[in-house]
């Protein structure tokens, strides 16, 4: 069958055109134009054409070498095979001599095939070519209507068959993926609801968390609160402002008396009787509700009942419902009122703490103690020896001199202090040198305003003063006399119950000096621009010298208190009273009181004090002068 397909389109070829034979395609066949060359090796060689391997070929016509001899040569039928094929209307090579030329069909393998319509090359006799329908595998196929390539007329059913199965999978397709789409839809929906309830449970769990952690922190600061009443109620139950529920009061180591709150404390302060301190100390007591009078004396003759001594005991009065205390003539205003309780007289427990030496008090646990200090250097193995309780105000009166008497109308005693009158509660035997030095003169060096020292002026002798205030600063430096007379004048006044007094300043050289009273002006020119340099400096001139014009230069004065700072509040404490009564004893004297400050040109500095020996410091201190006043 493919070979009689392969004869049949070779027929339907132009007859004149060459065939090619099986046999050229050797290696030794001569190749000629594909014009003249046939399929089945057959050439015509009407046109020239030589080296054919067949000899029987005819070159006149072209008709030689046909196998068959039945084949008519005239009409150019070349390479029948069919002798019963009319070659007159020139169809050549048809296999089936049925087929009718007679419409020009060549090599159609079915007879019944027209073809005067030109079909050519179809697998099938039976279509109809009139419409060019070519190729068709199926003869039944109707080409009026254009239809092609149909292998069944049946095939508009199954067309329509397959449309439809098409479209049904087509509608199955959306309708899976419409459904896949809505699960996912209905996923996300759950996804999201899902995640809204864990947001909300996340919610929940941090509220709770918070609520949690603010519960605790409350209950911890409710605790903490608590516990800062109970320790504040502690604290202020220990206190010696606050009472506890009972006071004991202890006297030499003896209880006296144990009393309720009520009778220990009013307005927060802190109450002693003081007839049981009288008791303790055996001093005579006068008086009536309204004042009452201790008299501190060793006098036998003394008694209640109207002798008046000798004139030299120190006494105390207090005056009922009222702050005033009279301590050797010198009124005193406590922070506290004074009242009777009975037939006693409670003071403030501060006017024992602060106007009585020679008394150690001691506050703690609802207890308070009472003692006289022992002298240590006097006591021995069998006698215990007490130091002397006196009051801290002295009395203004004359003190008797060997050297001349005393005048009556302004107290003022001639000639040197009358050494009996020197008395001292602590052995100072070993100072008495420094004291009261034999080169006195050499003490009295004036420096202010008008008599100044130049920057080349320091003193040989300077030696570290030992009460120097330990808060960091650098120990303070005196002339070797006046620190030696002031480690006497400390050791007293220790004793004395004034231990929270400390040296701040005392020998500065003129390059401190000067350094500090720039500092100063500055510090007045920054608190008020306004100033000038020169108003700045007449106002700084009123506290601090110039360079060379300052004392602390020549290393014989000194600046102590008990204050954070110099203040002339200083004159309120107790520690000052007692050094303006005392500090004379040790050849100290107040450089600048408070009226003399037209003179010394400085205002009033009670922190200030300046070493010129005992002598001096006696004659200064008793006729009430300033050492520019006493050097003229």
């Amino acid at each position: 069958m493919q070979q009689r397909r392969t004869t049949t389109q070779n027929a339907d070829r132009d007859p004149m055109q060459y065939n090619r034979s099986d046999s050229s395609r050797s290696s030794g066949a001569v190749r000629v134009p594909p014009a003249n060359r046939t399929r089945e090796g057959r050439i015509n060689n009407s046109n020239s054409a030589q080296g054919y391997r067949d000899p029987r070929m005819n070159p006149r016509y072209g008709a030689q070498g046909y196998r068959d001899p039945r084949m008519n040569p005239r009409y150019g039928s070349q390479g029948y095979r069919d002798p019963r094929m009319n070659p007159q209307y020139g169809a050549q090579g048809y296999r089936d001599p049925r087929m009718n030329p007679q419409y020009g069909a060549q090599g159609y393998r079915d007879p019944r095939m027209n073809n005067p319509y030109g079909s050519q090359g179809y697998r099938d006799p039976r279509m109809n070519n009139s419409y060019g329908s070519q190729g068709y595998r199926e003869p039944r196929m109707n080409p009026r209507y254009g239809a092609q390539g149909y292998r069944d007329p049946r095939i508009e059913a199954y067309i329509r068959q397959r449309r439809e199965a098409e479209i049904r999978a087509e509608r199955t397709r959306r309708a899976e993926l419409e459904r896949r789409r809505e699960a996912a839809r209905e996923a996300r929906r759950q996804l999201e609801e899902q995640l809204k309830r864990e947001k909300k449970l996340k919610r929940q769990r941090q509220r709770k968390i918070f609520y949690g952690r603010a519960v605790v922190c409350l209950i911890v600061f409710v605790l903490l609160a608590v516990i800062t009443a109970v320790f504040a109620i502690i604290h202020f139950n220990s206190s010696p402002d606050s009472p506890p529920s009972k006071i004991t009061y202890v006297y030499g180591g003896d209880e006296v008396r144990k009393v309720a709150e009520a009778e220990a404390f009013r307005n927060g302060k802190m109450y002693v009787c003081f007839n049981d301190v009288a008791d303790y100390l055996g001093l005579s007591v006068t008086g009536d509700t309204e004042k009452m009078k201790f008299v501190f004396t060793d006098n036998e003759d003394y008694s209640e009942t109207g002798s008046e001594g000798n004139g030299r005991e120190e006494f105390v009065t207090f005056m009922m419902d009222s702050r005033t205390v009279i301590i050797n003539d010198q009124t005193v205003t406590l922070p506290a009122d004074s009242f009777m309780f009975g037939e006693k007289v409670w003071v403030s427990i501060e006017f024992v703490e602060e106007y009585m030496t020679g008394l150690a008090v001691e506050r703690n646990d609802g207890k308070v103690s009472i003692s006289m200090i022992v002298d240590v250097k006097q006591s021995t193995d069998k006698e215990t020896v007490f130091l002397p309780v006196s009051l801290a105000l002295k009395n203004e009166g004359p003190i008797d001199s060997p050297g001349g008497t005393s005048d009556s109308e302004n107290n003022t005693p001639a000639g040197a202090p009358d050494q009996s009158a020197l008395s001292f509660t602590t052995d100072l035997s070993a100072y008495e040198k420094y004291m009261n030095p034999e080169n006195a003169e050499e003490y009295l060096l004036l420096v202010n305003n008008s008599k100044t020292l130049d920057g080349s002026f320091i003193p040989g002798d300077l030696v570290g003063v030992i009460n120097t205030r330990a808060d960091g600063r650098d120990t303070q430096y005196l002339r070797n006399c006046a620190a030696k007379a002031l480690e006497a004048l400390f050791i007293e006044m220790y004793a004395a119950g004034h231990t929270d007094v400390s040296v701040t300043s005392a020998y500065r050289s003129f390059a401190t000096q000067e350094y500090l009273h720039n500092l100063y002006i500055s510090n007045q020119m920054e608190a008020n621009p306004s100033l000038t340099w020169a108003e700045a400096k007449a106002i700084v001139l009123t506290y601090s010298a110039e360079p060379g014009t300052s004392e602390h230069q020549t290393g014989l004065c000194i600046d102590m208190h008990n204050l954070s700072s110099a203040d002339q509040s200083f004159r309120y404490q107790a520690a000052y009273l007692w050094l303006k009564d005392n500090a004379w004893k040790f050849g100290f004297i107040e450089r600048f009181p408070e009226n003399k400050t037209e003179i010394t040109g400085i205002s009033y500095e009670p922190w200030h004090w300046r070493f010129v020996g005992r002598d001096a410091a006696w004659e200064i201190y008793s006729q009430g002068l300033c050492l520019e006043e006493y050097v003229k």
